[in-house]
């Protein structure tokens, strides 16, 4: 038995499992459901609390455990008015627990990941705990040797199901041939059968929702995969939440554009940062925190506007004529949509995008869309649509889960 198995469970903090749990995004139980299984990685909610506020607190309070490396007692402490309005005492305590624990060891087990990715491990051996409570199927897995890009990994790094304790170990080229392990592959793995005690044999998988690899969607492959990000398939669009096409909106539906806050197109890159300074109150390469609608706290800064480079992006055609109207699509949009964004080597964000559509003076029109978008709790841009490209915003932009809607 591992000794460790008898400690009480206390996090060590370390950067990349506080990176993974910063960037998730708080969402109602309802809207996490429509995310495909991969995607609910990049995403939290808890189980019969639909108030935002609530899931928030509790979100919170996971981060600091994460990022401060708090107990399980502290937890308590930290949503212990949540903990009295739901029950979640005497039998029901199973809750608070299940939910510290599984998400701590995810945040932990991404950590670990990233370490292991950044080392260039060769090789990955599967580490159950090995006591009572390790379930039959992970216990079949302990002491498995598999190189870490096999595809088992992608079903099987850990967690493996709720509260669920394994691990791994990584191990180099040079220490996995001292120790004589033998590697096995994981190509053919689906529907293998495993005998789990007593001749009872059972199909060798992942607890159910747990066959994917955390790690892997967050800091990607342990082999670089080039190519360019896409949009999940199969995303919800307006006609699943029974909204309207864009160009089917009744205009006098809309407030009036923010024609007054639009710029001219061609005036100088600088005239289009003073803009975007002024309109947020940041000081030449400073940020500000703004709230969003959700009440989703965005840090904004004019990096937003520079490439890879550091060349500014805001003479694009869309951009600079916009930067007024950003602190009122954050505040106050017509929608707000999270499409996840699918990179090759398999990371998966979740880009939250606002939304807001507004109607000529005269009411008669559409007056054009204005799209924001903020990705790892950062906004990194704008862009405008005019009314000839209203279908292309349906086609391809409105897209996701709706987490808000006027």
């Amino acid at each position: 038995m591992h000794s460790a198995a008898l400690q009480p469970l206390r996090p060590l903090p370390f950067e990349e499992a506080a990176a993974f749990w910063a960037d998730k995004i708080p969402l109602t139980p309802a809207q996490f459901k429509k995310l495909r299984d991969d995607a609910k990685i990049r995403a939290f909610a808890v189980s019969g609390i639909a108030k935002m506020d609530v899931v928030t607190d509790v979100f919170a309070a996971l981060q600091k455990a994460i990022a401060s490396g708090t107990t399980l007692d502290e937890f308590k402490k930290s949503i212990r008015s949540v903990i009295e309005e739901r029950g979640w005492t005497g039998r029901a305590a199973w809750r608070v627990d299940n939910i510290f624990r599984t998400n701590v060891l995810t945040a932990y087990n991404v950590g670990k990941y990233s370490q292991q990715k950044r080392a260039g491990v060769a090789y990955l051996q599967y580490d159950a705990v090995g006591d009572v409570r390790t379930r039959p199927l992970h216990a079949a897995m302990d002491g498995r040797v598999f190189r870490a890009n096999d595809p088992i990994w992608d079903k099987w790094y850990p967690p493996n199901g709720y509260r669920c304790r394994c691990t791994t170990r990584g191990m180099s080229e040079a220490e996995f041939k001292a120790r004589g392990l033998k590697a096995e592959s994981g190509e053919d793995w689906d529907g293998r059968m495993v005998d789990v005690g007593n001749g009872r044999l059972q199909a060798l998988l992942p607890d159910p929702s747990f066959s994917h690899n955390p790690g892997k969607v967050m800091f990607g492959s342990f082999e670089r995969k080039p190519g360019q990000p896409t949009e999940m398939e199969g995303l919800r669009g307006p006609e699943r939440y029974r909204r309207r096409q864009v160009h089917n909106i009744r205009p006098a539906d809309l407030s009036e554009g923010p024609r007054d806050l639009l710029l001219p197109e061609g005036l100088p890159q600088e005239q289009y940062w003073d803009a975007f300074r002024e309109a947020f109150g940041i000081e030449p390469g400073g940020e500000a925190v703004v709230r969003d609608v959700l009440g989703d706290p965005v840090i904004v800064s004019d990096r937003m506007y520079s490439d890879k480079r550091g060349a500014s992006k805001l003479g694009k055609e869309g951009h600079g004529t916009y930067v007024r109207t950003m602190p009122g699509i954050l505040m106050d949009p017509y929608e707000v949509w999270p499409p996840p964004t699918v990179y090759p080597d398999g990371r998966i964000v979740l880009r939250k995008r606002y939304v807001q559509v507004w109607r000529t003076p005269d009411k008669e029109r559409i007056g054009g869309v204005v799209i924001t978008e903020v990705e790892r709790g950062r906004l990194v841009g704008v862009t405008g649509f005019s009314p000839e490209k209203l279908e292309y915003v349906d086609a391809r932009l409105r897209k996701g889960v709706l987490l808000h809607g006027k």
